[in-house]
């Protein structure tokens, strides 16, 4: 015995337990364990095999490992699930396989109840105690380890984090100051309605009194011309270059304003190519047709509850 290596002792020691398990059993059934490696290091991953035999009828349950989070945690742990291999039809031998791996030094006793053998006369147990021996890594004198002297202490350099946290605020309001510069130039030249655009004429053009300082052909001449540049971007097909004519017929053919844009259009070219003559009355009288006609269109433009509902 003394010349026999421990993972040999326990061999023999894991076949005899076995064998007198199935001998007080009284049932029909065989069972083997083998475990690869039978030597194993901590944490190193070994295999128990577990193989049953029984005859007809019969059917073999293998056990499962206990939950870790006991009282007593073993020293034993289940890697993954363990495989169990049905048999064939035409065998009779059941087969489970467990990945395991131990975690103290010594034998270690693996925690695993009896195997079921399930017959027609009822449930019989054989015992299954397998135990795998765990080597130590350290030498047999651990004082012949002599440390390593002290290093030295690594220097620490302090860094100045203040330039660069002072480079990355500038950095982050130089972006912010873009930002609402881009958003501001955005809203400068972003396109005015052409409605609001004319109001204010009308109104730049009332604030001058030019009927009250002798110039009613050049009141009526603006007025007018703010009305044209608006009837050019509102009016389907019309342009800022169409003749007096043609925006006519653009305003009129789609069925907006009235007849007052044709007078109003013929009149101003009389002013200001014919050098035509009109009064203050005359003139302040035009301006109103002209306001009147921009408001005109522009809710004649306004889309009615029930093309809203269709396009909805």
């Amino acid at each position: 015995m003394i010349g026999k290596s421990v993972p040999a002792i326990l061999s023999v020691m894991l076949g005899v337990s076995v064998s007198i398990a199935q001998g007080q059993s009284g049932m029909s059934a065989q069972m083997g364990v083998k475990i690869t490696p039978d030597t194993v290091t901590i944490g190193q991953p070994f295999l128990l095999v577990v193989r049953v035999r029984v005859k007809p009828g019969f059917t073999a349950e293998f056990p499962q490992m206990p939950d870790s989070s006991g009282e007593k945690p073993s020293t034993i742990a289940l890697i993954g699930a363990p495989l169990l291999e049905r048999p064939p039809t035409d065998s009779l031998e059941f087969r489970a396989t467990y990945k395991l791996t131990a975690w103290d030094v010594g034998a270690q006793a693996i925690p695993l109840t009896d195997v079921h053998v399930v017959g027609p006369q009822g449930t019989g147990f054989l015992p299954l105690r397998a135990t795998v021996f765990v080597k130590s890594v350290l030498p047999a004198d651990t004082t012949l380890r002599v440390p390593k002297p002290l290093r030295a202490r690594y220097p620490v350099q302090k860094t100045n984090w203040w330039p660069l946290i002072i480079l990355a605020i500038a950095a982050a309001l130089a972006e912010l100051l873009w930002w609402i510069y881009k958003r501001w130039r955005a809203r400068r030249d972003a396109p005015r309605d052409p409605y609001d655009v004319a109001l204010d004429e009308f109104k730049r053009v009332e604030a001058l009194e030019l009927p009250q300082k002798g110039e009613p052909e050049r009141h009526a001449v603006l007025m007018a011309e703010a009305m044209r540049v608006y009837l050019s971007a509102k009016v389907p097909a019309a342009g800022i270059s169409d003749t007096p004519r043609q925006l006519v017929d653009h305003v009129t053919g789609a069925g907006l304003a009235d007849e007052r844009v044709r007078g109003i259009m013929e009149e101003t070219e009389l002013l200001k190519f014919a050098r035509a003559r009109t009064s203050s009355d005359a003139s302040l009288q035009l301006g109103r047709n002209a306001r009147a006609i921009v408001e005109l269109v522009e809710k004649q433009l306004e889309p009615k509850p029930d093309d809203q509902a269709k396009a909805a």
